[in-house]
């Protein structure tokens, strides 16, 4: 948070403190309102976050890490132009499947734009059609 650039951190709590949350100067604390009414989920709604970014940080590109629930939140909103799938042959002890498969993708309007190879794994490009790779 200490690196020359300011951090955005949103979330959905209705009465915060502001002053005690406040540690640094170069932190935006955002609220913005849940994307279920159901008190039990606190999720924030990505395409209320991928606004604001837009209005008031002028973010036009945002690139998205994460796991296959927030790949799949962001592909289920329409809010994906791009996906870069990097598979391997690592195989983990206790695999999450990310259960995106190139059906979920072209749901999303996603086309194959290509595939190769680097080393032992295998890379698939996907983007909009409108959008050039």
């Amino acid at each position: 948070f200490e690196n020359g650039f300011r951090s955005v951190v949103y979330h959905s709590v209705p009465d915060v403190d502001f002053e005690s949350l406040a540690v640094l100067d170069s932190v935006d604390l955002v609220h913005l309102p849940r994307a279920s009414k159901d008190d039990s989920d606190r999720t924030l709604s990505v395409e209320s976050v991928v606004s604001d970014l837009s209005e008031r940080y002028d973010v036009q590109h945002l690139m998205v890490e994460g796991g296959p629930a927030t790949a799949q939140t962001f592909l289920k909103a329409g809010l994906v132009d791009r996906v870069v799938i990097v598979k391997s042959a690592v195989e983990f002890r206790q695999p999450l499947a990310s259960n995106i498969t190139p059906d979920i993708l072209q749901s999303a309007g996603l086309e194959l734009r290509g595939s190769y190879s680097a080393g032992p794994d295998e890379i698939e490009c996907w983007s909009q059609s409108q959008v050039s790779w």
